[in-house]
């Protein structure tokens, strides 16, 4: 694939998954439904747009892509987002996180995030309070306390919000060691605390 070639996916991908809304916090709560929703139809269309490219991605044939700003957002957006929807109720949903930690966690060491809009940050942070690892979870929190000081106001009300997840993933590592929810699909058995907190917690998606 050529530079340009490069350059045009991941324009593709970005704008698919922001559509115009990295710099209107109110047009954020439009994309909410896609972000973190289910829907059928959104998957196939994911499936069908960047399925070859997701897999490309898992197998590391777009690692150049994460020597730019940009380009490792969209990196991450693949790895951490479209897998889950590609291959949504499957453990192979999960498959591709280390990669996406890596990315994003050498994106974020060159401040690459400071390069980015705030919608652009915060999914640059999304690996780290997807993994089942403590201390990821601290620096998700930590990253998104830090954003939300220095953020316009504007940004205040959606920024809140994002911290509030992040904090209550937070609460969920601490208190188990993983995420009860994902569970079943990978096939782990669930201790009777689990299953209690699972009839009663919340679940966030996968």
């Amino acid at each position: 694939m050529s530079d340009i070639d490069q350059q045009e996916t991941i324009d593709a991908v970005l704008e698919y998954w922001f559509s115009g809304c990295e710099e209107d916090p109110h047009a954020t709560k439009k994309r909410q439904k896609l972000w973190y929703g289910f829907n059928e139809k959104t998957d196939a269309e994911i499936r069908e747009t960047f399925g070859t490219l997701t897999e490309q991605a898992s197998i590391d044939l777009h690692t150049s892509w994460a020597q730019s700003p940009r380009g490792a957002l969209a990196l991450v957006i693949v790895l951490d987002q479209f897998s889950r929807q590609i291959y949504r109720g499957s453990s192979r949903a999960f498959m591709q996180d280390p990669l996406a930690r890596a990315i994003a966690f050498r994106a974020i060491s060159q401040e690459f995030h400071h390069q980015l809009s705030i919608p652009g940050q915060i999914f640059l942070i999304h690996p780290f309070h997807h993994s089942e690892t403590l201390s990821d979870h601290d620096l998700a929190v930590k990253l998104v306390e830090e954003l939300r000081l220095k953020a316009d106001q504007v940004w205040s009300e959606w920024l809140d919000e994002s911290l509030r997840f992040m904090r209550s993933h937070r609460e969920i590592i601490e208190r188990f060691g993983r995420f009860p929810h994902r569970n079943e699909v990978m096939r782990r058995p669930s201790s009777d605390e689990e299953l209690e907190y699972l009839e009663t917690g919340s679940r966030y998606g996968q």
